[in-house]
């Protein structure tokens, strides 16, 4: 086996001049990162207040304590929203990644309901049928929590093309992974065709399961 020769010189100028850049351009991503996730903390008071839990709380519980949740597309739609880098706030206006369920890995996506009431940001659309992509080539069990108040920020073709590959490749999810969609709040009807009606679609494959959790007075959702 031939030896595959080293000529990094991490001493040298170049390298320290590549890793400053990079590490540079990490802080720069989480940075806008702790911007959505301060955004939609903002909505605290008011989600307590009608006792509910924040989008990203719903995530935690639903998660194993402690296991590993690699969030997907953080970055997605950033100036999109608004061309002004200082107040753009990143991810679509959903929350997805890939963590453990009761000890089973799964992908799980939910309307971060903390930012626009759930309302769906540009490349929102683009970024749920990219982790539907990721959990039907890695049969990944798909999770779906449900609080928006539609796609006002979509164009209203992109909205109607989207949810026909949405409700395909959720077909598709259907027959080879378990499914779970839970409505936890306010859900707009024009979004029906995005979330709760596909998940009323996958109903016909056997390995779909279904929970719908009403908005309710009293209880925590």
């Amino acid at each position: 086996m031939s030896v595959i020769e080293n000529t990094i010189a991490p001493s040298s100028a170049g390298f320290t001049a590549n890793r400053d850049g990079m590490l540079a351009l990490i802080a720069r991503m989480r940075a806008l990162e702790e911007r959505t996730r301060a955004a939609s903390a903002a909505a605290k008071d008011r989600f307590h207040k009608r006792r509910q839990l924040l989008p990203r709380e719903r995530v935690a519980l639903v998660l194993d304590p402690g296991a590993t949740f690699i969030e997907l597309s953080t970055l997605a739609g950033y100036r999109f929203d608004t061309p002004d880098p200082d107040k753009s706030v990143p991810g679509g206006g959903v929350i997805a990644g890939i963590g453990f369920v009761s000890g089973i890995r799964c992908m799980v996506s939910a309307n971060d309901a903390g930012i626009d009431a759930g309302a769906l940001q540009p490349f929102g659309l683009d970024k749920t049928l990219r982790v539907q992509e990721l959990a039907l080539e890695n049969r990944l069990p798909y999770v779906q929590l449900v609080e928006s108040a539609g796609a006002i920020s979509i164009r209203p073709e992109a909205a109607g093309t989207a949810s026909g590959a949405m409700g395909f490749l959720q077909m598709g999810l259907g027959s080879l992974v378990s499914q779970l969609g839970a409505v936890l709040g306010g859900h707009s009807a024009s979004t029906l065709p995005l979330t709760a009606a596909i998940l009323v679609l996958s109903a016909a494959c056997a390995s779909t399961m279904i929970f719908i959790v009403p908005r309710r007075k009293t209880g925590v959702v």
